[in-house]
């Protein structure tokens, strides 16, 4: 996987379906692994684990259809708000380019923290479903950011295809 040479350290979510990835990658490198809560999916709880399909003929109030019209209004039921997920994947990137550093990471994380990772690398526009629609993260899916800083140990990240 080209993406992953020069790694020196991993951050996986919690998340099975990514530790497990992140854990491999982990061992057959001799690589440190952290896992990091702030970097797992948002939590749909009661809606967890049920096909798009589904969700679309049997919620109300909110439905899957307001929640993805206007996610900052409409929680999954008892679930996270997007307002609450937001912050805490910000928080975990604002730490991690907080000071410059000349290393590699891989993230092994979820489509909707990629999705946010690049709305803050993008700079676009908060409570904004740009970056929501404009992305298709398919499983699996990996991409590339680099970090720049300037004189003054501002972070300029760009997105490398």
């Amino acid at each position: 996987m080209a993406l992953c040479t020069n790694v020196q350290r991993i951050f996986s979510s919690p998340k099975l379906r990514c530790y497990e990835a992140a854990k491999a990658f982990s061992c057959a490198n001799q690589l440190p692994l952290t896992i990091e809560p702030r970097i797992q999916e948002i939590d749909f709880k009661d809606w967890d684990g049920l096909s798009y399909e589904w969700l679309w003929q049997n919620t109300n109030n909110p439905s899957i259809g307001d929640f993805w019209q206007d996610p900052w209004a409409y929680t999954p039921p008892n679930g996270e708000s997007m307002t609450t997920f937001e912050k805490r994947v910000e928080s975990w990137w604002n730490k991690i380019v907080s000071s410059p550093k000349d290393d590699t990471i891989l993230v092994v994380t979820h489509g909707g923290v990629i999705r946010k990772l690049l709305g803050l690398a993008l700079s676009l526009p908060y409570k904004s479903t740009t970056h929501l629609n404009c992305f298709e993260v398919g499983y699996g899916c990996t991409f590339r950011l680099s970090i720049y800083y300037d004189n003054n140990g501002v972070a300029w990240p760009k997105v490398v295809f």
